[in-house]
């Protein structure tokens, strides 16, 4: 017969807090684990908006340039450095944002793209992305509820009446402040620019 040690005996107790610590652990790690994931869903949706607001104002710049006109892709936005990258779709596992054109704006989002809504048959310029993923969103975004209803669009503001890219130019009503140029630093108060 084999003696029992006192050494043996604290073993076993040692052994048996080990496993009673691993198990509270467990549960803990069990209950943090939706908490956890509910953040990082979170994350992700700070970085979808951020992401496809990247894309207009993208658009937006462009337009600027080009007198209104809406980029032919995402490669030229990149390329002409509007973008500063293609940006992926934090939502779904590949990545890719959908493009938006301006024919299935109006269709799919009930987006109005003025008077420069292309030809049938003809896609037009990209006016924004939507994300592909079709999952419950956490938050509200423009009373949406899933990510593949977060549309990113650029929208025209060019009041009626005025062509595309004069709006910058424009001279104030009376009772409103004249807005700083379009280009180079804001004049001070009191000072007059020559003409």
């Amino acid at each position: 017969m084999a003696r029992r040690t006192a050494s043996g005996r604290r073993d076993g107790y040692a052994l048996a807090a080990l496993l009673a610590g691993l198990a509270v652990m467990g549960i803990l790690t069990s209950a943090a684990l939706p908490v956890w994931r509910q953040a990082a869903q979170r994350e992700r949706e700070l970085e979808l908006v951020f992401r496809g607001e990247q894309y207009v104002r993208a658009i937006d710049l462009y337009q600027r340039v080009y007198a209104g006109a809406y980029p032919p892709d995402v490669d030229t936005l990149v390329e002409q450095r509007f973008l500063r990258r293609r940006y992926r779709d934090p939502m779904v596992a590949d990545g890719e944002f959908r493009i938006v054109y301006q024919a299935e704006a109006s269709e799919a989002f009930g987006a109005a793209v003025g008077d420069r809504t292309p030809a049938a048959g003809l896609r037009g310029g990209v006016i924004g992305v939507v994300s592909r993923s079709e999952q419950d969103a956490i938050r509200i975004y423009n009373g949406r509820t899933k990510y593949s209803e977060w549309a990113f669009l650029h929208m025209s503001s060019t009041p009626a009446g005025q062509s595309p890219g004069s709006s910058f130019e424009s001279a104030p009503q009376p009772g409103q402040a004249a807005a700083p140029p379009l280009f180079g630093p804001a004049p001070l108060p009191g000072v007059r620019r020559p003409r």
